[in-house]
């Protein structure tokens, strides 16, 4: 079975990634077209971050742990999405404001990109 670089599939999604940032931080989505090119950026960017996951993870650990792995980052990822929405209404609530939510949104992935680079660069066996 041939091997996808993941090197060559991570480069298109973060284009979309930061137009959906940038885009999402204007509060004028009045414009159809703004709102609708927001979201089919977001859910490309979306699409192709599920798709990655199991990419790396093949990448950088054995098959054979696979499937525990997935079982584990996914349910961790689902779990932090049910959350993440109470948490940022509860800090609107005690700040009055969403922009302090935001802010731990903000740096939710960014503590994620830090824990990736400490990945290991070669393939970790079993």
């Amino acid at each position: 079975m041939p091997r996808m670089d993941t090197g060559q599939a991570r480069p298109p999604r973060c284009p979309g990634m930061l137009v959906d940032s940038v885009s999402s931080l204007s509060d004028n989505h009045s414009n159809s077209f703004t709102g609708r090119t927001f979201a089919i950026l977001f859910g490309f960017g979306l699409g192709g971050d599920y798709m990655i996951i199991p990419l790396i993870t093949a990448e950088i650990f054995d098959a054979r742990l696979l499937g525990r792995l997935l079982g584990v980052i996914l349910t961790s990822g689902g779990i932090a999405e049910a959350v993440a929405p109470w948490i940022v209404g509860h800090i609107r609530d005690v700040t009055g404001r969403y922009s302090k939510g935001f802010l731990v949104l903000i740096a939710m992935p960014l503590l994620g990109a830090v824990v990736v680079a400490f990945l290991p660069k070669q393939a970790v066996r079993a």
